[in-house]
């Protein structure tokens, strides 16, 4: 399975490599067709005289079409391969549940060990991560406390997105 997700990444990574050359390619040969285009020397009527609307469109479309898709692919690889190296940290799953938890205003629910050893059930609006010393902890507004609070993943578990407290 990881050596798949290896290949499927060298295979979009390679897939965005080809359409940006074809986008070049394409580029240059526009701008041949509109330099062509033109019987008398430098002059810009030519690409309205000698093309049709529909040829023009394609030729617009086609230039500003595909870095958008370039950017969009790019937006999404990004995302994707961070999401996976964050799933491989120890904490990972927890930490994709409390980002998911922070875009989508959602709440938490989870178990917390204190640092004296003593376990309470949580319910947190999460608002942030936080580095505290060696340590990647949530701020968030605890409903069983009625205050900001600041915990350290490490010390979660059983955690679930909730709709409310």
């Amino acid at each position: 399975m990881n050596k798949l997700k290896i290949y499927f990444d060298r295979a979009l990574t390679l897939l965005i490599i080809v359409g940006l050359a074809i986008y070049i390619l394409g580029c240059i040969f526009f701008t041949y067709l509109v330099r062509v285009s033109c019987t008398h020397g430098n002059c810009v009527h030519g690409w309205y005289s000698k093309y049709n609307a529909t040829e023009r469109f394609i030729a617009m479309a086609w230039i500003l079409g595909v870095p958008v898709v370039a950017m969009i692919s790019a937006y999404y690889l990004r995302n994707h391969r961070r999401k996976r190296m964050i799933s491989k940290l120890p904490a990972g799953k927890i930490i994709l549940l409390i980002d998911e938890a922070i875009t989508k205003n959602k709440y938490i629910h989870f178990s917390y060990v204190k640092g004296n050893g003593q376990e309470s059930v949580r319910t947190v609006k999460p608002k942030y991560f936080r580095q505290a010393g060696n340590s990647l902890c949530i701020v968030g507004w605890c409903t069983l406390r009625n205050a900001e609070r600041v915990f350290a993943i490490a010390r979660v578990s059983n955690i679930k997105i909730v709709d409310f407290p």
